[in-house]
């Protein structure tokens, strides 16, 4: 993340490494590694930023990085409010509110947005809503104090913060809340906004002025940015392109295609896909590898970002990963980044934080995420595993045909443990099921998957658990597509007893899957694995496996008696330590 000051002779960059500050003029680079992190505001000399590595946000001087004053009461830990060009506050948006919050006395006030202009709804691309929770918002404010908002309901809202609080000129328009990485520039002249989607490696851009609205699409390695005249857009690994977003001649689809451009060449050692920055005249790249920052016009200036001797030898690899991440994450419209790293501590090395966006809220996505996770417990003796991270919670619908797209992805990764993978469909089946909060009540399940997409899952996971090599997808999916599964066929095919760890991860989620695919016919499968043969797994975890059986007995009563009744049957014979399972499951139910 990056920000120029008012005057764009002063570049601010964030990131997992710290924070840099690059004085144009002087060419006096300073460098903080104490605080890391993704997300940060800055104007009129105080920037706040959020320390992942503490969870809490700490304000800087810019560009001295000296320690800013701010109120103590000031707490804006989960939220993310963008300064004002005064230094002093900064304003939020969510849903149809604003809030001013000034950053000294710690008082916050609420602006009337009074009565918009509407403007011609454009697109950003493609979408997240309806599946973004409604409370998402992102806040940007430009160097005039102008501010555009983008709430979950997929509304932009703009205006300029006047120096009393008042919102002048406010409009209103309909733009989706998009899948894609944002970038935005507000200012009275125009309001630019940008999509980068990896998935097409494309961004949808659109200037928001007096006039009304302008759109443009532009194909692009990285996120695209704006000068306040020209767009700057990266088509390929070698080269950078500068554009006026308005040009005498644009293509019949309003695309920029470099025809009425400027190239500036990148240094074939920094060869990859950057972070574009841009303001005036200036155009700005951070390497691939984030070690500097090069100008590529003007003077041909490289500014080294000074990350220091503890991370030098772990860097390569932290690049590495990304990039064996990124190359799955993409498909799904998906960014797996550096979110911060931790420095050598209580016995334990330098260790990364990997953080994975919301993608197109797809099943690959999920697969991923989990991917993600999965690898960095399991590599280098669990050295780099993620302290915490946050279980996805959403499931967009797929179909056969995007599981196919997602099947031959997978199958072109290598180490990828689809098993495994599949631990993370838990949570956001349990949701279209009604979530823990529900488990009393029948409720009326939400989509969760079409059944041709569910019907390849599980004979996909049949296939694998009973394998001992990695099952290749795509290869099968015409057999499986033919395959006949019925409860009675599916408990023959797979054995829940089987000693994996991969299956042991998964198998939750896999219930929620039988349970959605099956629906009431699912009470011979789940007799089969909470009584004739409950795995390990199932026994040391049936307070959270057996939440599925639980919603199963809710929504369809029937299931019930036979279901306590084999249950209590497999207690009369069963072994000690499995009839206390037994007697502990039945209780809870």
């Amino acid at each position: 993340m990056h920000a120029f000051d008012a005057n764009g002779s002063v570049v601010i960059v964030f990131d997992a490494y710290g924070i840099t500050t690059i004085d144009l003029d002087t060419d006096k680079v300073r460098m903080e590694k104490a605080t890391s992190g993704t997300w940060f505001t800055a104007a009129g000399g105080t920037g706040l930023f959020h320390n992942e590595r503490s969870n809490s946000r700490v304000a800087r001087t810019i560009p001295q990085l000296e320690q800013a004053r701010v109120s103590k009461g000031y707490d804006l830990k989960y939220q993310r409010p963008a300064m004002l060009s005064d230094g002093k506050r900064a304003l939020r948006g969510e849903k149809e509110e604003l809030k001013l919050y000034d950053v000294i006395s710690g008082k916050e006030s609420k602006p009337d947005f009074g009565t918009p202009k509407k403007l011609k709804p454009f697109s950003l691309g493609p979408k997240l809503d309806p599946y973004i929770n409604e409370y998402e918002s992102e806040t940007f404010v430009g160097s005039d104090d102008s501010f555009a908002v983008l709430t979950g309901d997929g509304t932009l809202r703009g205006g300029r913060v006047g120096k009393k609080g008042v919102i002048e000129k406010p409009w209103t328009v309909k733009c989706g809340f998009s899948q894609g990485v944002l970038r935005a520039r507000p200012h009275q002249s125009g309001t630019f906004i940008s999509a980068w989607h990896p998935a097409l490696n494309k961004a949808f851009c659109a200037l928001i002025t007096a006039d009304g609205v302008s759109t443009r699409e532009v194909d692009s390695v990285s996120p695209v940015v704006f000068s306040g005249t020209h767009v700057v857009y990266q088509p390929s690994s070698a080269n950078v392109m500068r554009e006026p977003f308005r040009h005498p001649t644009p293509s019949p689809q309003g695309a920029l295609d470099g025809s009425n451009g400027e190239a500036f060449a990148i240094p074939g050692e920094a060869h990859g896909s950057g972070e574009l920055m841009s303001e005036g005249e200036t155009v700005l790249f951070v390497t691939p590898d984030r070690e500097s920052v090069l100008e590529l016009n003007g003077q041909h200036r490289s500014f080294d970002r000074r990350l220091g001797d503890t991370t030098r030898a772990d860097r390569p690899a932290f690049r590495d990963l990304l990039a064996r991440f990124n190359s799955l994450a993409r498909v799904a419209n998906q960014v797996v980044f550096l979110k911060c790293i931790h420095m050598p501590q209580y016995g334990r090395g330098v260790r990364p934080h990997y953080d994975f966006g919301h993608g197109d809220f797809g099943f690959l996505r999920l697969a991923v995420s989990s991917w993600v996770v999965s690898t960095l417990r399991t590599e280098r003796n669990g050295a780099w595993s993620l302290g915490s991270y946050s279980n996805p919670q959403y499931l967009r619908p797929i179909d056969a045909k995007e599981l196919e797209r997602d099947f031959a992805a997978i199958d072109a990764v290598e180490n990828f443990d689809f098993l495994s993978s599949l631990s993370f469909l838990e949570t956001p089946l349990h949701e279209c099921w009604g979530g823990s909060f529900s488990d009393e009540k029948k409720v009326k399940p939400k989509p969760a998957m079409v059944k041709d997409a569910e019907h390849l899952l599980l004979c996909a996971v049949i296939e694998q658990l009973g394998s001992k090599k990695r099952v290749e997808l795509s290869k099968n999916v015409a057999k499986w597509k033919k395959q006949k599964l019925t409860p009675a066929s599916f408990i023959k095919a797979l054995d829940p007893l089987s000693e994996n760890e991969a299956w042991n991860e998964s198998q939750t989620a896999v219930a929620w899957l039988v349970l959605d695919y099956f629906q009431e016919d699912v009470v011979d499968v789940f007799i089969d694995w909470f009584a004739l043969r409950p795995s390990g797994m199932v026994q040391n975890n049936s307070h959270i496996v057996g939440d599925a059986a639980k919603r199963m007995m809710k929504q369809w009563p029937a299931t019930k008696k036979p279901f306590l009744a084999a249950l209590e049957k497999a207690a009369k014979s069963a072994k000690e330590d499995v009839k206390g399972y037994l007697d502990n499951f039945r209780q809870n139910l």
